[in-house]
């Protein structure tokens, strides 16, 4: 199967290598499930402003000419309303409104892998890569009876996605859940939601476990994402930093954090959500606990232990 960012590997140096095919890559197909007591929802058009116009009429005719949106004539019980999200790179992202549907699908329970269950498998790693996949949940197809759940409203008519949509609140389970089955078998692999780590110690196992992975990915139609990818570094992020120093939490997150750049909270909500940050720094400060106890008194919302976290952080 030939593919968009196939994965090409030589012996001396494996490499990602784009063809001209630019479907989504294959990594199955999907049913979605709605609850027995779901009332279908049938939402009008949003207005959409004159400055978007011919880009959205561009991005739905490329979706369609790629095979992940279809222009449907018939009557559907769903019709959700389109979202529009312009990215950093200043392109479009145009999905559904998920809300209503959202409430009416079953969720596929499948343990997503969190921080804390890869962690220990990090024990004495030095050498890292990360590889990013392209359109993640666009590589899994949903049959046609789910597509026509998704279908959305536009300006231009109707039309039924054909792929997973990422603003499902199933959408991460099914993929983790088909991911964690392709790659089942790769050694010193952990794959965290969209993005797939090999790790080892040793550079010459680390290049033959990277090849093996893009092998791996070759054969199984997942595309990975060169703009993205990060190989053989002594350092990984992932919510925290990881490298043979052991893990770290972000410095731009303690930044974020950092009491001495906030302003005090002024009110029970402000408090919450100060706890709510600094709780990031839970496993590197041992008496976290201490130090948010006293974070405030009901009665008068006042907040106190500003200064004894602050001290903490810069400990």
């Amino acid at each position: 199967m030939s593919t968009q960012n196939d994965t090409y590997v030589t012996e001396s140096h494996p490499t990602i290598q784009p063809s001209d095919d630019d479907k989504p890559g294959e990594l199955g197909t999907a049913r979605l499930y709605t609850s027995q007591d779901a009332k279908p929802k049938v939402l009008p058009c949003r207005k959409i402003s004159f400055a978007l116009t011919q880009r959205v009429k561009d991005e739905l005719e490329t979706l369609v000419k790629r095979g992940i949106l279809v222009l449907i004539k018939e009557p559907t019980p769903w019709v959700s309303q389109m979202a529009i999200v312009e990215k950093s790179n200043g392109s479009l992202r145009l999905c559904i409104d998920p809300r209503a549907l959202n409430e009416a699908l079953q969720r596929k329970h499948f343990k997503l892998p969190t921080f804390d269950d890869v962690l220990p498998t990090f024990n004495k790693a030095k050498i890292f890569t990360k590889q990013d996949i392209k359109e993640a949940f666009w590589h899994i197809k949903v049959d046609e009876e789910s597509s026509k759940l998704t279908t959305m409203i536009t300006p231009y008519g109707r039309f039924r996605w054909t792929r997973l949509h990422f603003g499902l609140n199933v959408s991460s389970a099914i993929f983790q859940r088909h991911l964690t089955q392709a790659l089942e078998g790769l050694e010193d692999c952990i794959n965290v939601t969209i993005e797939v780590r090999p790790k080892k110690k040793q550079r010459e196992i680390m290049r033959k476990n990277l090849k093996m992975l893009k092998e791996r990915c070759k054969d199984k139609g997942i595309k990975l994402n060169p703009n993205k990818a990060s190989e053989k570094q002594e350092e990984v992020t992932m919510g925290h930093s990881i490298s043979a120093k052991g893990v770290q939490p972000e410095t731009s997150k303690i930044e974020a954090i950092e009491v001495l750049k906030m302003p005090a909270p002024q009110d029970i909500h402000d408090v919450r959500r100060f706890c709510g940050m600094v709780q990031y720094l839970a496993k590197f400060l041992g008496n976290i606990s201490e130090v948010l106890c006293a974070s405030s008194q009901r009665k008068t919302r006042r907040f106190y232990g500003i200064k004894s976290v602050s001290k903490h952080l810069e400990e």
